[in-house]
């Protein structure tokens, strides 16, 4: 039965992404009759849908950029001071069952090209989730200098 299940949520998220493109195209298509423009092919997007993900859905674009699909929710690059703020004083679970204090080291650019940790700290709760709690990326120089 288990084998069923998932195909039937396969050819559902199959389906889905034939109807999401098709709109797209066609939302594209009036968009360019009604401002002009020229069709610029499409890029792939991974998109969440209750019958899981959908890892290469066909975006279309226009030559200038100026398109946007109502079906689709734009990507959040960047988010809000009081979104911020809000993660940051959320209230932890009172329990978890490993907490990880790491660092992961990148090359980045800032007068030069050097080698910096960014470490962050997260838990696992024990429903088995992980939660993300912050990361920093520390001063390049830690070390106080004392004078006398």
């Amino acid at each position: 039965m288990e084998e069923i299940d998932k195909r039937i949520v396969e050819v559902a998220r199959s389906a889905v992404k034939e109807y999401l493109e098709s709109l797209m195209n066609t939302e594209r298509d009036v968009f360019i009759e009604e401002h002009g423009g020229l069709r610029n092919g499409f890029y792939e997007r991974k998109v969440k849908t209750k019958f899981g993900e959908i890892e290469d859905l066909s975006v279309p674009r226009d030559r200038e950029g100026r398109f946007r699909s109502a079906a689709l929710e734009p990507y959040s690059r960047s988010i809000g001071l009081e979104e911020l703020k809000r993660f940051q004083s959320r209230p932890l679970e009172s329990r978890y069952i490993a907490i990880f204090l790491d660092a992961l080291f990148f090359f980045l650019r800032k007068d030069t090209v050097e080698k910096e940790p960014i470490l962050f700290a997260m838990g696992i709760r024990e429903s088995g989730e992980y939660e993300y709690w912050d990361s920093i990326l520390p001063p390049r120089n830690p070390i106080c200098h004392i004078q006398q």
